[in-house]
Parts: structure tokens; C-alpha cells; sequence
């Protein structure tokens, strides 16, 4: 899944099996939490990501150790 700068995504799955899962999981990224991209580096990774009331700089790598799902604004 492509993260665009802007939109909010929420952590449908965990896949524990990845060695990053239980740190980003200590960091508070939490099934069911939302999060919202805020910046992107200039070749798309790191990612920063916004997630209660802090931020997170995350690689895209790192991130695959979840399944995501777009959060739609109206």
C-alpha cells in the first residue's frame, strides 16, 4: 500500500512473525490505533507519522509488519 502525505490509515493487522513488530508495538502502534502521515522524506523513506499526540519516524520497511486500511474523511 502506497501512503500518501495527509491521509490517515488504521492498523487492521499485526504480523508478530516480523522481527520489528514487538518494538513498534512498544512504541504504541497498537491494532486498531490511527495515524496520520504528516511528512515523507524526499525519497519516501523514512515516513513521519503522527500517533497520540506524538511523532514517529518510521521506514516503509518497518511498516510492513502490519496491514493497514485507509481511513476516509469526509
Amino acid at each position: 500500500m502506497v501512503l500518501s502525505v495527509g491521509k490517515s490509515y488504521k492498523i487492521s493487522k499485526i504480523n508478530y512473525e516480523k522481527p520489528s513488530a514487538k518494538a513498534l508495538v512498544d512504541m504504541g502502534l497498537t491494532k486498531g490505533i490511527i495515524f496520520k502521515v504528516e511528512k515523507k522524506a524526499p525519497l519516501g523513506d523514512p515516513l513521519i507519522l503522527s500517533i497520540r499526540e506524538y511523532q514517529l519516524a518510521i521506514r516503509k520497511n518497518d511498516l510492513s509488519a502490519f496491514e493497514l486500511e485507509r481511513i476516509h474523511t469526509i
